[in-house]
């Protein structure tokens, strides 16, 4: 185990000099941060932020940083291997979420992806008046002061970042929100994350009944994927109801409380939890597929417990409207296009063509799983059609369209010559 870096070191003693009153300053923002941000011309708090794998990443986990303990550093050395975005899932400073330790605790070790950083806060951040220096520290990235609550795109998912701090009962403006968020974005994958889990076998009593409200509209809007803090280990649990009830259609919750502050939990195992481990720092790494995704736990150097595992999203899949395109009148021996580009998918899906010829002289098409082939009309005048069938990425089908091409010769009239 390495020792507290000379940095860590000197930041306690300037806590507990700041905690007789010396040391007021409080921290506006990371160097290591705003270096990162010029190099890499990311807008903090949104999209921007161009991953340069085939589909986007994001790694993160809670319960972080700690002048007092060196795994913060190892967890955040992981996140410089993985390209893609960083959320935390609350408690960023494992103390009172000071100024002070967003400066000298969090800065150095996680504050240097600060540019690519999508927060929530935690309990122990709160822990300093209405959490204003975590506000101050990642500042539009939060949300708005009081609220915390926001949400973005990445790639074809839709994330939203919740406030389990402050009331997320059915009547608050927090769930307001929450459902005219989702009633504004019908993407096929949705993710979730705030502090407090619903669910946890931790024994140290860190689930919370009154996140049920939140997990009441996320489920009845098909949301995927949940991410947590609070309890100082990791869990991954099967998908499940807001009451606890299996469905494969269900949200799939993750505790991830091993950024490295917090001292690790005991577990006693609840009901559709599929796996815990309480001996491992580490951060949970997810890749976002347009219609599923991957999860893979990572351990910090020298530790060895991995999980990793694929799902689908859960939604209402629709049938794919193909559309073979008007009907045609072509000269004979011309070069004919087919268009299947009017087809489309009710869920926005990527789709597969396929073209049939159903009557008329047969014809060779340049292509038949592409929207726009090609082919050369026969030399006689002949009547041919063309079934266009086009399926979605999950292998649901259309009906067929049929277009006719009808063939005609060209006139040649002589000319008389006086």
């Amino acid at each position: 185990m390495k020792k507290l870096t000379s940095t860590k070191i000197m930041a306690i003693g300037v806590i507990l000099f700041g905690m007789n009153g010396a040391y007021t300053t409080p921290s506006q923002s990371s160097t290591h941060a705003q270096a990162n941000y010029v190099d890499k011309e990311y807008t903090i708090g949104t999209d921007g932020y161009q991953d340069s794998a085939p589909d986007p990443v994001v790694a993160g986990a809670g319960d972080i940083a700690s002048c007092y303990k060196p795994e913060d550093q190892f967890t955040a050395a992981l996140l410089g291997n993985i390209d893609g975005d960083v959320l935390t899932f609350g408690d960023n400073t494992q103390l009172d979420g000071t100024a002070e330790e967003f400066e000298f605790c969090y800065d150095p070790t996680w504050g240097v992806y600060k540019y690519k950083t999508h927060p929530t806060p935690g309990n122990h951040d709160y822990h300093a008046d209405r959490a204003l220096p975590y506000y101050a520290y990642f500042g539009s990235a939060a949300g708005e002061v009081d609220k915390g609550y926001y949400s973005y795109d990445i790639g074809y998912w839709h994330l939203i970042a919740l406030n389990s701090n402050i009331d997320d009962g059915p009547s608050s403006p927090q769930l307001q929100w929450l459902q005219a968020d989702l009633d504004s974005h019908q993407n096929n994958c949705i993710l979730a994350y705030w502090h407090h889990p619903l669910f946890t076998s931790a024994t140290s009593n860190k689930s919370v009944s009154s996140i049920e409200d939140i997990w009441d509209v996320l489920y009845a809007y098909g949301v995927d994927v949940v991410l947590n803090g609070h309890a100082h280990l990791y869990e991954r649990f099967a998908p499940q109801t807001p009451q606890g009830v299996p469905d494969s259609n269900g949200i799939r919750e993750f505790v991830v409380g091993t950024g490295g502050g917090g001292s690790l939990d005991n577990y006693s195992p609840i009901a559709n939890s599929e796996v815990i481990n309480n001996q491992t720092y580490g951060v949970i790494k997810l890749t976002l597929h347009p219609l599923s995704y991957d999860w893979e736990f990572i351990p910090i150097e020298g530790q060895t417990f991995i999980d990793s595992g694929s799902y689908n999203c859960s939604y209402e899949n629709y049938a794919p409207i193909a559309d073979a395109g008007p009907d045609q009148s072509v000269v004979t021996m011309s070069m004919v296009t087919l268009d299947g580009s009017g087809s489309s998918d009710p869920n926005g899906d990527p789709l597969n063509y396929l073209w049939t010829q159903t009557g008329g002289p047969a014809v060779s098409l340049s292509n038949n799983t592409i929207s726009n082939p090609t082919f050369t009309a026969p030399s006689d005048p002949a009547s041919l059609t063309f079934s266009l069938t086009v399926t979605d990425s999950r292998g649901m089908a259309s009906s067929p369209d049929v277009v006719v091409i009808n063939t005609w010769a060209h006139l040649f009239l002589p000319i008389i010559l006086r």
